[in-house]
């Protein structure tokens, strides 16, 4: 293989592994808004958090 055929395997490949990243965190975003939504209120967003024995 030439240099060029190298290269463009080597881009190709990482804008592959970016495109998969940003899919990961876009679904990880997505299931943590909708699983979280009900619980999503004023107090929640702005009370220090509280501990487990209070």
């Amino acid at each position: 293989m030439n240099r060029k055929v190298k290269d463009i395997i080597v881009e190709s490949m990482t804008g592959i592994c970016v495109l998969v990243i940003v899919f990961i965190i876009v679904s990880i975003l997505a299931v943590t808004i909708i699983g979280g939504w009900p619980n999503l209120n004023w107090a929640f967003l702005s009370e220090f958090p509280k501990g487990r024995n209070d």
